[in-house]
């Protein structure tokens, strides 16, 4: 698939980079965000960590305090 391949370009291209910043995905709901990264670390990554913020609630709750700290540092 070509849209598949342009994706995987992209992120191979970001993760050959020296000096490289963390990669933030965005994107509608529904599109195979999840999919890609979990892909993208299973392919060129020797190890992948995934952490699902929506379904663990201990995971959830580390951050939940820190929310209007992060938001306020881009308005």
């Amino acid at each position: 698939m070509i849209i598949e391949r342009d994706i995987f370009y992209r992120l191979s291209d970001w993760k050959t980079k020296t000096g490289r910043k963390p990669l933030i995905l965005q994107g509608a709901r529904q599109t195979g965000k999840t999919w890609l990264m979990k892909t993208f670390g299973e392919r060129c990554f020797s190890h992948t960590a995934y952490f699902n913020f929506d379904q663990n609630d201990e995971l959830h709750q580390v951050f939940e305090g820190t929310k209007p700290l992060i938001f306020s540092l881009y308005k």
